[in-house]
C-alpha cells in the first residue's frame, strides 16, 4: 500500500509531542494479518525519516482498543477496525460512557473485505444458506464480531457466533464443529493461503 510519507511525518509528530520516537509503539494485529503488514509498511517508512517506531504484534482490534483506552499502558498508536470503532462509540452512547471520546482516527488505511469461508464439499452458496449454522466470526479479541453483529442485523440470517480465532477456526471447520468462517481482512490476505495439510477437503469463498 502508498502512504503519504509527509501526511505520516506530520501525524506521528503530533502524536508523539513529550514522547521519545524510540519509545512510540504501533499496536498491529495478527502475525498473519493484513494490520501488521501495514505497520511494517509505516515503520520502514518513517525510518528513512530517522524517525524510530515499534510494530507491538496484538490479539486484534479489541484488543487494541483496550490498550489505547487504557490510560496506564500509555499506547498513543493503534490499528483498529472502523466496524469495532463504531460499536464502541455506539456503546458509549447506551451506556453514557466516553471511551472513545479521547480517540481520533488519523488515516484510512484501507477498505476492508469480508470472505466467509466453507469446505468445498459444503453445500453453502449464499448468505442465506446460514441460516442455523455454525460461524466462527474470530476472538473477542478481534473486530471480526463487530462485522458479524452488522451483517445480521442488515441481513436477517440468523446463525450461530462462535468465538474463535483465526488458526482454531480452520482447525473446527475441517473436523465440521463450524459450518463457515468469517475473515476480515485487507487485500492481499495471505491468511487465506491455507496450507493444504491443514484443509485437506479444500476450501471456497
Amino acid at each position: 500500500m502508498k502512504f503519504s510519507k509527509q501526511f505520516l511525518f506530520a501525524a506521528i509528530m503530533l502524536l508523539s509531542v513529550g514522547q521519545v520516537f524510540s519509545q512510540m509503539v504501533i499496536l498491529s494485529g495478527p502475525e498473519r494479518g493484513s494490520y501488521k503488514q501495514f505497520t511494517d509498511e509505516i515503520v520502514a517508512l518513517m525510518a528513512e525519516s530517522g524517525i524510530e517506531l515499534e510494530n507491538q504484534i496484538t490479539e486484534g482490534s479489541a484488543s487494541n482498543f483496550r490498550g489505547l483506552t487504557n490510560p496506564a499502558l500509555n499506547y498513543k498508536m493503534a490499528l483498529i477496525q472502523s466496524d469495532y470503532l463504531h460499536l464502541m462509540e455506539a456503546t458509549d452512547k447506551v451506556n453514557d460512557t466516553y471511551l472513545t471520546s479521547p480517540l481520533k482516527v488519523v488515516m484510512e488505511l484501507a477498505k476492508e473485505q469480508i470472505h466467509l469461508v466453507a469446505k468445498k464439499s459444503s453445500e453453502l452458496t449464499s448468505l442465506q444458506d446460514l441460516d442455523q449454522k455454525m460461524m466462527g466470526i474470530g476472538s473477542e479479541n478481534q473486530g471480526g464480531f463487530a462485522t458479524a453483529r452488522r451483517m445480521r442485523v442488515q441481513t436477517q440470517v440468523e446463525w450461530r457466533n462462535v468465538y474463535v480465532g483465526f488458526d482454531e477456526m480452520l482447525k473446527r471447520l475441517k473436523s465440521g464443529s463450524i459450518d463457515v468462517g468469517l475473515v476480515v481482512g485487507s487485500a492481499p490476505l495471505d491468511m487465506l493461503d491455507i496450507d493444504p495439510e491443514v484443509m485437506v477437503d479444500g476450501m471456497k469463498l
